[in-house]
């Protein structure tokens, strides 16, 4: 195992919280590091208030990665603010603000601001507290001087050191806050759009969707566009046969199961072109994008042949077959060339497919 891997993993932490564990602990990590450099720099300048300090900072941060470890996240981070406006504090008192340690609390304040833990009540507190203490160093300083004078070239690399590690610390933070911010924002659009049931596309998407293509159509006969493809597309709305009998039979979970294989079914029957969406309760659509009506008719009674013959297990060791029927309709079966007139005709062959017998496909 790698002598870092605790900063990675933990069974206590739950993963919407991952990001904000790895980056405080390398954080606390670096921070131990750092403290133990200030603590021989005071001890070897003999500025004794700050060595003291950081004796004190060199046991808090080991502290805090044990904290973390055992999911106490914000109150090892309430640990480490308190620990580093204090040093930042004590620091510009005894070197001055050449030494640029007041950057830590710049630093801090960006961690406190995108923090998941702090409310924003305790965000403006938190806040406001590192403010007092940021003019309070500056009004002591400016009015009775620094508490120890050491060579400038000392307190210059600090300040450099400080410039960096803080400014490297501020971007790192913004750059997680925003991929964070970017991958809630994927999950969010793709809740929107998928059916958790049955990860197919759903009903709003689908609506886009087929505006969308109706458009293109639409464009490309208005413009007498000749791209190659073929100017049709096909929807098939497929409604699962006695499916009520089978949630009130086997129970729901029954009925999930179906939904699911059936998904998988028709999405390993279809091009990569074509959609899939679940359109209400057991029916589908699929969306057959630049698609023959022929086409879309043989590739419907595929779908309908291999659901037909496929055993579906619905309780323990009972197993079952299942029908569907479907309505299809073709952009150019509709005079008025819109995405409602096309659901509309498929329906009306779903409801012929079910009043004549069920298991089939109707198409005019």
């Amino acid at each position: 195992m790698n002598a870092l891997s605790f900063l990675h993993k933990s069974d206590h932490i739950a993963e919407r919280d991952r990001k904000f564990y790895v980056f405080t602990n390398y954080a606390y990590l670096s921070c131990v590091f750092a403290h133990l450099i200030f603590l021989i720099s005071g001890y070897l300048l003999k500025v004794h208030i700050l060595a003291a300090f950081n004796v004190y900072s060199v046991i808090i941060f080991p502290i805090c990665l044990v904290l973390n470890r055992i999911n106490r996240l914000k109150l090892a981070f309430l640990f480490a603010f308190t620990e580093l406006i204090v040093h930042g504090f004590i620091a510009t008192l005894c070197l001055g603000f050449e030494s640029c340690f007041f950057l830590a609390f710049i630093g801090t304040c960006t961690v406190v601001i995108y923090s998941p833990f702090i409310s924003y009540v305790n965000k403006v507190v938190l806040l406001s507290l590192t403010l007092v203490l940021l003019i309070a160093s500056y009004l002591v300083t400016a009015n009775y001087g620094v508490l120890y004078t050491i060579d400038t070239l000392f307190v210059q690399s600090f300040g450099v050191l400080n410039i960096v590690v803080i400014n490297f610390s501020i971007f790192y933070v913004l750059i997680m806050y925003f991929n964070l911010t970017n991958t809630l924002n994927e999950k969010l659009k793709k809740s929107s759009e998928i059916d958790a049931l049955t990860q197919t596309y759903n009903r709003r998407f689908l609506n886009e969707y087929l505006e969308i293509e109706v458009k293109r159509q639409l464009g490309q006969i208005k413009y007498k566009l000749n791209l190659g493809d073929i100017h049709d597309f096909s929807i098939a709305l497929i409604d699962i046969d006695d499916f009520k009998h089978i949630n009130d039979t086997y129970g729901h979970l029954a009925g999930d199961t179906v939904l699911q294989e059936i998904a998988s079914i028709i999405k390993e029957s279809l091009f990569s072109r074509d959609l899939l969406c679940r359109y209400g309760g057991e029916e589908f659509i699929i969306l057959f994008t630049k698609t023959r009506k022929k086409d879309a008719i043989y590739a419907a009674e595929k779908i309908r042949n291999l659901i037909s013959e496929h055993e579906f297990t619905l309780k323990d060791t009972i197993t079952k077959k299942v029908s569907i029927s479907v309505g299809l309709a073709s952009f150019d079966e509709v005079p008025n060339s819109s995405a409602n007139e096309i659901i509309n005709l498929a329906d009306e062959r779903l409801y012929r497919a079910k009043h004549n017998g069920k298991n089939m496909v109707v198409y005019h």
